[in-house]
């Protein structure tokens, strides 16, 4: 889970414009979703949902609607 963290941080915190920060935010996460199955367990399955919900707050420091919005649909 660290790893999301870091490239959230990264992410946020690069000289990108809003607009780009958002959608490398998620870009990584409809990727996650990608990987995802028929064959996936339970607990791959949350962990996207974790890692979403973070994107999700992250998104929601430069765009507080937005972000909101997406977290809303999560659950």
């Amino acid at each position: 889970m660290n790893n999301i963290h870091e490239f959230i941080d990264e992410v946020v915190s690069s000289s990108s414009t809003n607009k780009q920060k958002k959608n490398k935010l998620l870009e990584y996460d409809s990727k996650m979703y990608c990987y995802l199955g028929i064959d996936s367990t339970k607990e791959e399955k949350e962990n996207a949902k974790k890692k979403s919900r973070a994107i999700y707050r992250a998104i929601a420091k430069f765009d507080p609607l937005l972000g909101k919005n997406f977290s809303w649909y999560l659950d």
